[in-house]
């Protein structure tokens, strides 16, 4: 019964906070892609982060790493896949994006995300790689305080371009849209 009740204060919830993200992008003239990047996963990614942070605080720095890449496997696989199919399913048709570049250059920007972070995890000795060894786990790396660096560099520029595009692409469509 607890569990039923904190999913549909979740849905409550969730829903205010799409209404109040649409009322910002009115207000703020900026495009739902952008808003989307920001607001709502900013929002939604939150928790997430907190947890991680609790976790590596604590010394457990596989379970933090582990936590924030299952969330994400969960976020994209069911939390995206699972509306999807039932609108599919109520509509009677597939779904179509309109902002097509925004979508893609996101979906660019997670697998830039992703190669960052396998950089960051890589073991320091790469002939480690190539060699056997007894150890419980060969390929262990050490993520150093200049790897989290760069890892939290790279999400600022990869985030930055990010909404620079959507922006972007949000201006090219108005423009196209005010020429015809």
């Amino acid at each position: 019964r607890a569990f039923g009740m904190s999913i549909a204060w979740l849905c409550v919830l969730s829903y205010a906070v799409m209404r109040m993200a649409e009322g910002i992008v009115t207000c703020w003239n900026i495009s739902k892609t952008t808003a989307g990047i920001t607001l709502l996963a900013w929002g939604g990614q939150l928790p997430d982060a907190l947890a991680a942070v609790s976790l590596a605080k604590f010394g457990k720095p596989d379970e933090a790493i582990t936590q924030a890449i299952a969330s994400q496997v969960i976020n994209v696989t069911f939390g995206l896949g699972l509306p999807l199919l039932v609108c599919n399913i109520v509509k009677g048709k597939p779904m179509a994006t309109e902002n097509r570049t925004a979508i893609l250059l996101l979906a660019m920007a997670v697998l830039t995300s992703i190669a960052l972070y396998l950089a960051s995890i890589a073991p320091a000795d790469v002939k480690s790689c190539w060699r056997w060894s007894s150890e419980k786990e060969p390929l262990a790396g050490t993520i150093t305080k200049m790897r989290a660096f760069m890892l939290v560099l790279g999400f600022v520029v990869v985030y930055s371009v990010s909404i620079a595009f959507a922006e972007e692409t949000n201006f090219v469509a108005a423009v196209n849209w005010a020429n015809n």
